[in-house]
Formats: C-alpha cells, sequence, structure tokens
C-alpha cells in the first residue's frame, strides 16, 4: 500500500536516523522486498523522499568523506528578511549614543521592532555597554597623569622597568553616604506586599554631637545629637594632625624611617602638601609622613573612588539606618567587615588603571581590561605557600646532611682503632649503631632535598605553563615576554623557591677546622672563584636568552603578517622580502641560541665542578704542608664536599640532577594538561 505523503518536513536527527536505517538495510547493496517501503510508512514519508536522503548522503561522503543529511532548506526559504545585516548595521551605528540607552529609544530612532533589536541582542550583535562619566582632559591635565604614572616605574641594573610595589602610599578621600536609597530591589514571595519607608533622605560628611537647645516633640531639651558640619580647611587639618597621622603610626607595618606618602585630590577643602602644622604633625617621633597630591581630573588614580568606598557602600546598604548615628554606626560596622582581600584587589585595579594610563600617554579613554583578580589572587598564595613549604624542607635537609662529616670520622676511627672508647659519638660506641645513624641521617637529607627540588620544580612549570597562555592569549608585548623569559629556564630547571642555601658551602668552609686555617682558606678560595665563574656565565646566558626572545618576537610578528597579508591581499611574491627577512632573523637566532648553549654547559659544569675542585686542593694543600694523609682526614673532606655538591648541581641551568628531575616532571604534568584541552 503506497504511503500518502504528509508534507511534514524531517528534522536533522530523524533525517540522520533514516539514513542509518536505510544503511542496515542495504548491507549487501540492496534491501530486502518491502523493508523500504515498511520504513517509508515508519517515518512517514515518501519513497522519493526517501531516495533523495540517500543520495544526498552518498554523494557529501564521497566529497567530504563523511555523509551530511542537515536539510538544505534552511536559510533558503521562506520569507526574505526585511532588514539584512548591513542595513541594521548601519541603522543602529547612525543614531547617537544617547538615543541608544534603552530597546524602546532605539527602535523609535532605527525604525527597527523590537522583536528584531532583541533577536540582535541574542545573537550577539547587540552588545550591552557601561558608559561612565570621565573628566575630559586638557593636554596640560594628560602631561600630568603621564609623569605621576610614570614615577611609579623603577628602571632595573638590566634595563628593564618594573612596577612600584605602592606599599608606602595612603590613599585619603572623602565619600558621602547615604541614610537610605530612593530605590531598592527585593526579592519577595508572590504573595507578599512591596516594603515602603518613610524615611528622610540625608547626608553626613563630617559630625559633632552637640546638646538640643529647643524642646521638641521628639526629643526633650538638652539631649545630645550628632548634626553634620561644613568641612573646611581647618577641619581637614584637624582630621590629618589628630586622626589620620596617629592612625598611620599605630598600624603602619612597614619602616618607620622611610618616607610615608598620603595621597590626596585637589579638593578646595584640603590643605597644602607644604602646610606647615602637617609637616611638624608629619616629623612627630622620627616619622616622615609627607601629602602628596593625585593630578588634577584624576579620581581614577585613587584606590578609594576605584572600588573600596563601593564596597563599604554595598555592605552599609545591607544594614537598617533611620537617622545619622545609625549611619555613623552602619559605615564603622560595613568597613570593620570588609575583608583584606578587598584592598589587595582595588590595588591591582589601580595598578592597571596606572598602566593603561601610561600606554594612552596620560589620557582617560582606556578600556580597562578583566583581571581575574580572584583568580590570581588565589595562584599567587598557592605558588607563595609551595614556595615557602620548599624553602622550609629545603633548609631541614640541609641540616639534616650537617652531621654526616663527624658522623663518618667517628665510624673511621672505630673502624681503625675500636678499642679507643672516644671515639663515639654522643653516646654510641658502637660501629653498627654509627652506621644506622649515618644510614639514617643520609636518607633523610637526600629525600627532603629531592622534595624540595620536586615541589619548587613543579609550581616553576606551572608558573611558566601560565605566562605562556597569558602570553599566547594576547598579543605579544616584548616587555611581558624579555623581562619574564631572561631566566625562565634556570628557574623552570632549578628550584625556584629553594634560594642558594648558605649553609652547605659554609660547613664546607667551617668544617674543617681540623684541617688547618690554610687548608680551609685554599678550598674556600677555589671553590668561590670556581663558583664566581659559573655565576659569570649563568648571566651571560641568560642575557643571550633575553636576545633569543627579541628575535622570536620578531620573527613570529613578521610571519603573522605574512599570512594576514595573504588573507587580505591573496597575491602571490609580494611576501618574498618578508620570507628574507624572517631568514635573516632565524639565521642570527640560530647563532645566538648555539652560544647560549654553550654557555649554558660552561656554567652547568663549572658548579657542578666547584666541590671536586675545591676538595683536591684541600688535599693538595695539606699534602704539601708536610702532614700525612690518614683515611680519616680524606673521608672527612670527602663528605663536606658532597654535601656541599647538592645545592650546586641542584642549581645547575643543566646539571643532571636538575635536568633529569625536571626533565620526569614536565612531562607528567604537561600531558595530562593536554588532554583536558
Amino acid at each position: 500500500m503506497p504511503c500518502v505523503p504528509t508534507g511534514r518536513e524531517l528534522t536533522n536527527t530523524q533525517r540522520t536516523s533514516l539514513y542509518h536505517s536505510m544503511i542496515h538495510l542495504k548491507a549487501n547493496g540492496r534491501a530486502a522486498p518491502g523493508t523500504m517501503r515498511d520504513l517509508c510508512l515508519k517515518f512517514g514519508i515518501t519513497r522519493q523522499a526517501a531516495s533523495k536522503i540517500w543520495i544526498q548522503g552518498q554523494k557529501t561522503k564521497e566529497i567530504h568523506g563523511c555523509a551530511n543529511i542537515a536539510s538544505q532548506k534552511t536559510g533558503s526559504c521562506g520569507r526574505p528578511p526585511k532588514y539584512t545585516l548591513e542595513k541594521l548595521e548601519k541603522a543602529i551605528k547612525d543614531v547617537p549614543p544617547f538615543a541608544r540607552s534603552t530597546f524602546r529609544s532605539l527602535a523609535a530612532a532605527t525604525g527597527v521592532p523590537l522583536a528584531t533589536l532583541w533577536s540582535l541582542l541574542k545573537k550577539k550583535k547587540l552588545q550591552w555597554r557601561t558608559s561612565r562619566l570621565k573628566p575630559l582632559l586638557t593636554p596640560y591635565h594628560m602631561a600630568r597623569r603621564f609623569e605621576f604614572a610614570r614615577s611609579f616605574t623603577q628602571r632595573m641594573v638590566d634595563g628593564s622597568y618594573k612596577w612600584h610595589d605602592m606599599m608606602d602610599r595612603v590613599n585619603i578621600d572623602e565619600k558621602w553616604f547615604y541614610i537610605t536609597k530612593v530605590n531598592r530591589k527585593y526579592y519577595m514571595w508572590h504573595d507578599e506586599d512591596t516594603t515602603s519607608s518613610d524615611t528622610r533622605c540625608g547626608t553626613a560628611r563630617l559630625d559633632v554631637g552637640r546638646l538640643l537647645k529647643r524642646r521638641s516633640k521628639n526629643r526633650d531639651r538638652g539631649t545630645p545629637v550628632t548634626v553634620p558640619i561644613t568641612v573646611t580647611k581647618n577641619v581637614y587639618r584637624h582630621y590629618l594632625v589628630d586622626l589620620v597621622f596617629p592612625a598611620i603610626r599605630k598600624q603602619w607595618p612597614g619602616r618607620r624611617d622611610a618616607p610615608i606618602y598620603v595621597q590626596h585630590d585637589n579638593a578646595w577643602p584640603h590643605v597644602e602638601n607644604d602646610d606647615p602644622e602637617v609637616l611638624a604633625a608629619g616629623a612627630q617621633g622620627g616619622w616622615t609622613i609627607r601629602l602628596s597630591s593625585q593630578p588634577a581630573m584624576s579620581p581614577d588614580f585613587n584606590i578609594l573612588d576605584l572600588g573600596f568606598f563601593n564596597a563599604i557602600q554595598s555592605l552599609q546598604h545591607h544594614k537598617v539606618t533611620r537617622c545619622i548615628d545609625d549611619l555613623v554606626a552602619a559605615v564603622h560596622e560595613a568597613f570593620g567587615e570588609l575583608k583584606c582581600a578587598v584592598l589587595d584587589k582595588a590595588f591591582m585595579t589601580l595598578q592597571k588603571v596606572v598602566e593603561e594610563s601610561l600606554k594612552m600617554d596620560g589620557d582617560n579613554v582606556y578600556k580597562l581590561p578583566h583581571l581575574k583578580k580572584d583568580t590570581t589572587i588565589e595562584s599567587w598564595c598557592t605558588f607563595i605557600a609551595s614556595i615557602m613549604r620548599c624553602r622550609c624542607i629545603s633548609g631541614a635537609g640541609s641540616i639534616a646532611s650537617s652531621p654526616s662529616p663527624a658522623i663518618i670520622k667517628a665510624l673511621l676511627q672505630y673502624i681503625q682503632e675500636p678499642a679507643i672508647s672516644a671515639s663515639s659519638l654522643h653516646g654510641i660506641s658502637s660501629g653498627y649503631g654509627l652506621a644506622a645513624v649515618l644510614a639514617a641521617v643520609s636518607f633523610a637529607s637526600l629525600t627532603m632535598m629531592d622534595v624540595a627540588f620536586y615541589i619548587s620544580t613543579k609550581a616553576a612549570i606551572n608558573a611558566k605553563t601560565i605566562v605562556v597562555d597569558v602570553v599566547c592569549a594576547k598579543k605579544p608585548r616584548d616587555y611581558d615576554c624579555r623581562r619574564f623569559a631572561a631566566s625562565l629556564q634556570r628557574r623552570g630547571s632549578s628550584p625556584l623557591g629553594a634560594r642558594p642555601n648558605p649553609l652547605p658551602p659554609l660547613a664546607l668552609c667551617l668544617g674543617r677546622v681540623h684541617h688547618g686555617r690554610v687548608v680551609r682558606s685554599c678550598g674556600a678560595a677555589v671553590f668561590a672563584a670556581v663558583l664566581g665563574l659559573g655565576y659569570h656565565l649563568a648571566t651571560a646566558a641568560g642575557a643571550l636568552q633575553k636576545d633569543i626572545m627579541a628575535l622570536q618576537a620578531n620573527r613570529v610578528k613578521l610571519t603573522t603578517e605574512i599570512f594576514q597579508g595573504i588573507r587580505v591581499v591573496k597575491m602571490y611574491g609580494w611576501e618574498a622580502s618578508i620570507q628574507s627577512a624572517v631568514a635573516t632573523i632565524r639565521d642570527k637566532e640560530l647563532r645566538v641560541q648555539r652560544r647560549y648553549h654553550v654557555l649554558s654547559e660552561l656554567s652547568a659544569v663549572s658548579l657542578l665542578m666547584a666541590p671536586p675542585l675545591s676538595f683536591v686542593a684541600v688535599l693538595l694543600v695539606y699534602v704539601a704542608q708536610g702532614k700525612t694523609l690518614t683515611a680519616t682526614v680524606a673521608f672527612t673532606a670527602l663528605v663536606y664536599t658532597n654535601v656541599a655538591r647538592i645545592p650546586c648541581a641542584m642549581f645547575s641551568i643543566d646539571g643532571h640532577a636538575g635536568h633529569g628531575m625536571h626533565g620526569l616532571i614536565r612531562p607528567r604534568l604537561g600531558i595530562p594538561r593536554r588532554r583536558r584541552s
């Protein structure tokens, strides 16, 4: 019985299911009699429609290797749209910004229906934007802002720049706090009434307590009340001298002999920076507290205006306030409830604002990027915790390795003269006991060193991965890449947190007291000379790697220009000059890399050879003095050399210990990350 066509269109999922069913029925190249009719009845289509789907799937499978059964009517049928995307874009862009605040005003100005504008919003062709009022700057204002932003940069010895930590600055400003908001948003149940309030809106800047002179129906005469006062220079000076400066002296965590800058704006009630009373109050008790004015028309250079006041006010609005006393108490409670992390985030925003303003030559038309402050702070705290744990474990390992020379000396004396009781060490006179203590101390010290190195290398590789992701996600900036990558490889293959521990080299120099002062001095001199050579070679390798990063950045930039030119111009032959420039840069890069690897290997060899050369020098000087070299003296010196060898091997750029550990940890961290991506 033939199928009656229904006129219903199959969805893409149904078309795919029909195609797979036909593949199953035509497993041998031809369907069994009656099966196609039943299949068409099941899907409610005709044999002609099923044949078209089969032909479409077979053709797309031959061309692309995978069948595409999607309907070809999508986008090519139905009533054509009244407004094309180009017309909508032109109509919206021709409307001035003040007429785009709401959908209704935009629809009235463009003549486009609201439904069409809403569809554009869902397609992300239209996007919400928040516009904040910013002062209009003159060239003088921009120059002052540029100089102010540049004052927060510090030039390093190698010629690079870093931001000032701003740990010597205190920001002060005024803020209007309202007793209540005119419009509040509440989440209420469907049968609840909207809360209304008859409390008058009041403001308080600074307040004092006074006694009522007249009786009213609310209060009797003589009742103390809090009333606002007008802020003048004398009031501002009083608050600085009697409240702000004493609070800074009480809470300041840094050095008291370093200058502290109190930054404020240029409002008319503010005193001058060289006010005599303020200068005298700032110099009391050996302190140096000075006023510093931020540039005019620059409220974005103060962390209080950037977000700290808003954070306090958002908490204050959660409290019920009916008078000025309630408002003051609510503000103090909100300030106490606010976490210190909010202030850290405000300083992060301030540093980014200063950076963006510096890029714009002092202008305020910058677009502040998303900083991901919570993620950054959490990652940094985790990184610091790993580094501190690494330092503690590394220091414990160094301390644990210090008794090894004394134990070995006692053990050798016991082997040579077991009858002498003086060979005992802290009451241990048995050779087996000394050997057991030596094995435990050696195992504990080496294990702690390996664990510390693992933790620090893991933290270094994670930090390197984060930096590489940030650089690859954004446009490459030379000052970001060069500054961090100059020592990135050395940091990645050496314990970041385990700074060069002075304990093992100090033990190498001070532990050979029984060898003599001359022997000890010669060993220390050789050790220091070889370490100095290794440090010099490592510094030269770091400078070469900085040049390599600059060449790589230039080569990537030219290569990107070639790719973009091919997409835009679509012509051939014009890129030959750029390709030759890329080849020249690549040749120079290879030459610099060869020199870098040579210096890296020499630095690693010098760091690894410092303890053995010192050991040889000690033995030669000891024998040259006419003394007899015994097994006890030789093995004790060897143990001291082994103690000093551990940090040198770990801190070598490509040393076997560091390179091996780094080679094991890097795949372990990198392979799962590639799988997740």
